[in-house]
């Protein structure tokens, strides 16, 4: 098989998974729905996972998680934002 026909492939079964994930319905009802193979369905999905280069890391000590909240996005508003955010951690002990 040429190479360029393995990424029409990944291409197709990309957008297929896509479709099932939006559909609402089982992996097996989806599958049966499309006249698909589930087998093939679950070898194509593990195999484009394999594929995707690894998330990046967080910076910063392992056992610290890190997370935001976007309060506003509105210009002359970031300063207020940050209060809110500073405000809420230390009502938690942070």
């Amino acid at each position: 098989m040429s190479q360029k026909h393995d990424v029409e492939k990944a291409r197709y079964w990309q957008a297929v998974i896509r479709d099932a994930a939006r559909s609402g319905l089982s992996t097996r009802a989806f599958c049966r729905q499309r006249k698909l193979k589930e087998c093939q369905f679950y070898w194509w999905q593990r195999r484009l996972k394999e594929r995707r280069p690894p998330a990046s890391t967080p910076r910063g000590p392992a056992n610290e998680s890190a997370s935001f909240a976007l309060v506003s996005d509105e210009p002359g508003t970031a300063e207020a934002g940050i209060e809110l955010v500073l405000a809420a951690l230390e009502q938690q002990g942070c």
